[in-house]
C-alpha cells in the first residue's frame, strides 16, 4: 500500500521572517505572511507542484496585514492594518474616541488564490461605516457557505455584525449593536447568538443572547 508522501514546509519559509500560517481546507496550499526589507507579502504556497506565489504585498509605510486565513481552497482572507493621515470627526452619538491626524484602519480583504483577485468587504459601501473610516474585523469565516463572511463592522449607528459577499464585497446588516458593543459570538451553523456590551462605567460586560437565526 502507498504512503502519502510527506511534505517539509520548512523549505518554503524562513521561521524569522514569516508568521500567520494557514493551511487550506484540502491541506493542498499553505497561506502566510512574509516580513521582508520593505514592507509585508501573502504568499501561497502549493505543495503538489512545489512552488510558492506572492498574491499580495503592502510597503511598511502604508499598512501591514494582521492574519490570513483560507476561505475553501480558491480564496485568502487577510486582515489588513491601513495607516491613514487626517483629521475625522466621531459620528454623533458615539462614544468612540475621537481620531487624531494618525490613526490605523482595520478591513477584512478577499484574495483569489492566484493573486488575480483582490477584493475589500464593503468595496462601495465605506460611506456605511463610521466616519466613512470605521473598520472591520472578520467574526465568522463560515465554513459552509462558499461565498460569504460575517464581519463585525464600525458602522454609522454602532458595532454591528454585517455578512459580506467575498466576490463583490458587498455586505448586509444582519444583526445591531450599540457603541457600547464590544463583540459578538455566533453559533454552529454562523448565526450571531451573543452580543456582548461594556457597561456603562466600565466595570465589566453585559451578555445578551438570541435564538439561533433569530
Amino acid at each position: 500500500m502507498a504512503h502519502a508522501q510527506t511534505v517539509d514546509i520548512a523549505r518554503f519559509v524562513d521561521p524569522v521572517t514569516v508568521r500567520s500560517v494557514s493551511i487550506s481546507p484540502s491541506g493542498a496550499y499553505v497561506a502566510y505572511i512574509r516580513r521582508g526589507a520593505a514592507g509585508e507579502e501573502i504568499v501561497v504556497v502549493d505543495l503538489a507542484a512545489n512552488s510558492t506565489r506572492t498574491i499580495e504585498s503592502v510597503r511598511r509605510t502604508h499598512g501591514l496585514f494582521n492574519w490570513v486565513a483560507w476561505k475553501g481552497d480558491d480564496h485568502v482572507l487577510a486582515g489588513v492594518e491601513a495607516f491613514m493621515t487626517g483629521e475625522i470627526r466621531r459620528p454623533m452619538g458615539s462614544n468612540l474616541p475621537q481620531r487624531g491626524r494618525d490613526y490605523s484602519v482595520h478591513r477584512v480583504v478577499s484574495i483569489s488564490r492566484d493573486g488575480s483577485g483582490f477584493v475589500q468587504m464593503f468595496e462601495g459601501q465605506l460611506h456605511r461605516l463610521a466616519w466613512g473610516f470605521g473598520s472591520t474585523q472578520l467574526l465568522d469565516a463560515l465554513p459552509n457557505d462558499p461565498g460569504h463572511v460575517l464581519l463585525i463592522a464600525s458602522d454609522n449607528f454602532g458595532i454591528g455584525v454585517w455578512r459580506a459577499d467575498i466576490a463583490t464585497g458587498r455586505a448586509e446588516r444582519v444583526a445591531d449593536g450599540t457603541w457600547d458593543t464590544r463583540s459578538y459570538a455566533t453559533d454552529g451553523a454562523g448565526h450571531p447568538v451573543m452580543r456582548f456590551d461594556a457597561l456603562a462605567d466600565r466595570s465589566g460586560y453585559r451578555v445578551m443572547r438570541r435564538a439561533s437565526g433569530a
